[in-house]
């Protein structure tokens, strides 16, 4: 079995725990007697795949996040180096358990969970990474406006925003839900989608600022932006959206096979129910702060 490690280039401050939980997990593999490869997130390549039966990640969300785009089939075991610092929404294991966790995956006992990924198609053409998280369609600038016609299966409407947010449920604990949105169990296969800071003035709200995609339904989106972008799983991978360009996205065929703890789901949907309620909190207290603007006035 070949199994390629991945990892990231850390923060200054997080580098020394950083490579001690690196050199944790490589102990581990080589005490295991696996075949192992050692890679950097940023030298990944698409033809890697062929000859890879396990990705194991060392770092953070971040760097599952990065993998997932180069995975078919095989699974992924992320193992978050600096739990004191780092979430680690997507991580199953850390350096002092990861041996354990490891075992229990290949004797059976641990298996991997298939998390449903979005499918991309720019201009006609179907992009060759698969979205795990959520994507981000904005402004280049981001103090610019977002302009783009938003088509939910119910006809084209005009939205402008600050950008839109589109979800998998696993990426729904992530911004979305900062956003307003809600928070998805790791087994819901439909899409979210929410517009960030909407801007209608005196018009009336346009539909389809907050929905859902169900399996099978295609979300459409074309923009009006000179310098439009689309942010794939993050701020490292993302391809322009200029004016008249059109992005449709659908539920992928191809699901992320994950290793997962129903613990570790129990942990992510905890997080973001905890963002959703700070979120709403937040809001009420910026309306009980103009109210109480207005009444000083």
């Amino acid at each position: 079995m070949k199994v390629v490690l991945v990892t990231k280039h850390p923060r200054q401050e997080e580098r020394e725990k950083h490579e001690q939980s690196v050199r944790a997990v490589r102990n581990s593999l080589e005490s295991l007697g696996l075949d192992y490869g050692y890679i950097h997130r940023e030298n990944l390549q698409s033809d890697l795949k062929n000859d890879v039966d396990w990705f194991v990640t060392v770092g953070g969300d971040g760097t599952v996040l990065e993998t997932s785009h180069f995975a078919v089939e095989q699974p992924i075991l992320g193992v978050n180096s600096n739990p004191t610092s780092s979430v680690g929404s997507l991580c199953v294991a850390n350096s002092h358990d990861f041996k354990t966790v490891l075992q229990e995956c290949l004797t059976g006992t641990l298996r991997a969970t298939r998390v449903s990924r979005i499918q991309m198609n720019l201009n006609g053409k179907a992009l060759k990474c698969l979205a795990l998280n959520d994507l981000l369609v904005a402004n280049a600038n981001p103090a610019a406006l977002t302009r783009c016609w938003l088509d939910t299966n119910q006809g084209e409407v005009l939205h402008k925003n600050s950008g839109l947010w589109i979800s998998t449920a696993c990426g729904s604990t992530a911004a979305l839900v900062s956003s307003g949105g809600c928070v998805q169990s790791i087994e819901d296969r439909r899409i979210q989608w929410i517009c960030r800071e909407p801007f209608y003035a005196e018009r009336k709200a346009p539909s389809g600022l907050h929905g859902f995609l169900e399996p099978g339904q295609i979300l459409t989106i074309r923009s009006q932006m000179a310098e439009g972008r689309i942010y794939i799983d993050g701020s490292h991978r993302s391809e322009p959206f200029p004016e008249g360009a059109i992005l449709r996205l659908t539920l992928s065929d191809s699901d992320l096979n994950l290793v997962m703890t129903p613990a570790m789901e129990l942990r992510r949907q905890g997080l973001g129910r905890w963002r959703e309620r700070n979120e709403i909190e937040r809001r009420h207290e910026s309306t009980a702060i103009c109210r109480t603007g207005d009444a000083q006035k």
